[in-house]
């Protein structure tokens, strides 16, 4: 993992160059469901390894009843789940 590509994101308080460096080591499955693409696009781009997993249930999305359209509720809910495990890894 080339650690420059994650510059920015280690600027931030919560994760730092050692926090980046476990990112770079965790590994996720995610649920094949509608949101599972973004989610999976979310953390390659924060650096994990990602895959879909047939038999990974997703976490339930809290703010699915805020968004009108599917198509955003979908994108905010991959985005949700991401941010969620990648606190896991460093929080």
């Amino acid at each position: 993992m080339s650690i420059e590509l994650y510059e920015r994101q280690m600027k931030l308080a919560e994760v730092g160059e050692s926090g980046q460096l476990l990112i770079g080591r965790a590994s996720f499955s995610v649920a094949a469901d509608a949101s599972g693409e973004i989610e999976i696009e979310y953390l390659r781009r924060a650096g994990a390894g990602a895959e879909i997993a047939s038999d990974s249930d997703a976490d339930a999305f809290a703010h699915a009843g805020e968004f009108r359209f599917p198509a955003s509720r979908q994108v905010a809910e991959g985005a949700w789940r991401a941010l969620a495990k990648l606190r896991g890894v460093v929080l």
